[in-house]
């Protein structure tokens, strides 16, 4: 008997880029630590939850008025996820990470070669105006001792912070993890195909999209 691939599955990825397990219910921790704070802006940790991969921890931003001749709040710092990305503003919200085990990793440096080497990932925010609010990934979850985290923004007037997270903080919070079921492989997503164009007959559409058929016969185009 010898194993056949199933084509439809598409491969696990790394915990880095898998995000927070959907099968697991995680552990929530006491994350509240302001990083940074000037006479208009403030950068917070409010939040955070462990998993078995990693640990996601809630960001906020605030502004203390509006001001239309300063930089987009939401661009600096939605944006930082995007390393290399042309829309990423390059005077972002830095933010970066060390570990206990002198290991680091920033939002804004190089990927890393190893999979298993630390990262600190973006999982999206909302926001814009005074106050934008994001969710960060950071894998794997951290080893025992203190986590230092390091904030800077010359856009916004934040100089180069650094604030301490107690080891208790993330001491043990692993074992609350929840596996509800074990993880199954996901199938491949296909777009269904799509419907022909209602066009004009004889007509311009016509004439640069081409007679539109229904997907399967012969000379469509969907």
């Amino acid at each position: 008997m010898h194993f056949v691939p199933d084509d439809s599955l598409v491969p696990a990825l790394p915990a880095w880029a898998a995000g927070p397990p959907e099968n697991e219910v995680p552990t929530p921790v006491a994350v509240h630590a302001v990083l940074a704070r000037t006479e208009d802006f403030a950068v917070a940790l409010v939040g955070g939850h462990v998993y078995s991969t990693g640990v996601e921890l809630d960001l906020a931003v605030r502004r203390r008025r509006d001001d239309p001749a300063a930089p987009d709040l939401f661009s600096l710092v939605e944006g930082h996820g995007h390393r290399h990305g042309v829309h990423a503003a390059p005077d972002r919200l830095l933010l970066g990470v060390e570990l206990a085990d002198g290991s680091v990793t920033t939002n804004a440096g190089p990927e890393p070669d190893r999979d298993d080497a630390p990262r600190l990932g973006d999982r999206g925010g909302h926001g814009g105006g005074r106050s934008v609010d994001k969710k960060l990934w950071l894998t794997p979850v951290p080893p025992d001792g203190d986590v230092v985290v390091v904030c800077a923004c010359e856009a916004l007037g934040i100089p180069e912070t650094r604030t301490v997270i107690p080891a208790a903080t993330f001491s043990g919070a692993r074992d609350g993890v929840v596996t509800l079921w074990p993880v199954e492989p996901r199938a491949e997503h296909t777009e269904p195909p799509r419907p022909p164009l209602d066009l004009p007959a004889g007509g311009w559409f016509e004439r640069v999209l081409g007679r539109q058929e229904p997907p399967g016969e012969p000379g469509s185009r969907g």
